[in-house]
């Protein structure tokens, strides 16, 4: 059996209400490989995804919201941890541990490497702490 790589994409806007299963699509989808990589792009296994308040607005396909929405069809993008499996980037590495805005909800996946931070690797923090209390809620309750 070959290797697959899971995919969490929205089928439709949620305008009104609690989105429910039938508004998400999950797919197993081929896994991106190094190959692939153009110029300064980055391959991600994801370690965690992050679950906020403002994605919500996300799913509504407002356009006049301070966010992007989620577009059918495409992978959702919220906060994340993941590990770097291959890199054509100077400044990521093989190994590198990254957080940031632009995790799309699958397994593996392929980024500009726009949007993500490299997490210090002798720091003793818990990747996990990067998206709760040394991440974007906690400085939210901060500011």
């Amino acid at each position: 059996m070959s290797p697959s790589n899971t995919r969490v994409s929205l089928v439709k806007h949620v305008v009104s209400g609690a989105p429910t299963l039938a508004d998400f699509k999950v797919e197993s989808t081929s896994v991106p490989n190094k190959a692939s990589l153009q110029d300064d792009q980055i391959l991600v296994r994801t370690l965690y995804l992050s679950v906020d308040p403002y994605m919500r607005g996300r799913l509504s396909g407002a356009q006049d919201s301070y966010v992007e929405s989620f577009v059918p069809g495409k992978p959702l993008i919220g906060l994340g941890v993941g590990v770097i499996e291959a890199s054509t980037s100077a400044n990521y590495k093989e190994g590198d541990v990254v957080t940031g805005d632009q995790f799309q909800w699958e397994t593996k996946f392929i980024s500009s490497t726009k949007g993500f931070t490299k997490i210090p690797a002798s720091s003793g923090i818990s990747p996990a702490n990067y998206l709760g209390i040394l991440g974007m809620p906690s400085f939210t309750a901060y500011v």
